[in-house]
C-alpha cells in the first residue's frame, strides 16, 4: 500500500478511537445520572406507600383497640350478647373502606 493510504487509515482509525471513547464516557456518565434519579425516584415512591400502609395499619390498630375496650365494657356490665357483638363487628367492616377484603365475615 501507498504511504498516503496508510496515512488515510491510520487517521480514520484514530478518529474512530477517539469518537469511540468520547461516546463511552456520555454513555457511561448518561447511565450513571438516569441510574441515580431512578434510584432516587423509587426511594420516594417507596416512602410514600410505606407512610400510606403505616396510617392503614394505625387505623386499624385504633379500630380494634376501641372494639377491645367495648367488649371489655360490655363485660363488665354483664351484657355481652353475641348478637350485638357480631353486628357491631359488622358496622366497624361497613363502615370503613380499608377492611374491604374483609366482607365474607
Amino acid at each position: 500500500m501507498k504511504l498516503k493510504i496508510r496515512l488515510i487509515f491510520l487517521n480514520l482509525g484514530i478518529v474512530m478511537l477517539v469518537i469511540g471513547v468520547v461516546m463511552s464516557s456520555f454513555f457511561i456518565t448518561s447511565y450513571s445520572k438516569i441510574k441515580k434519579v431512578s434510584l432516587e425516584n423509587i426511594g420516594l415512591k417507596t416512602e410514600t406507600i410505606a407512610g400510606e400502609m403505616q396510617a392503614v395499619l394505625e387505623d386499624a390498630e385504633n379500630d380494634v383497640k376501641d372494639i377491645k375496650d367495648i367488649l371489655v365494657n360490655m363485660k363488665k356490665s354483664r351484657g355481652t350478647d353475641r348478637a350485638v357483638v357480631i353486628e357491631m363487628l359488622r358496622e366497624v367492616l361497613e363502615n370503613n373502606p380499608n377492611y374491604v377484603y374483609l366482607d365474607s365475615i
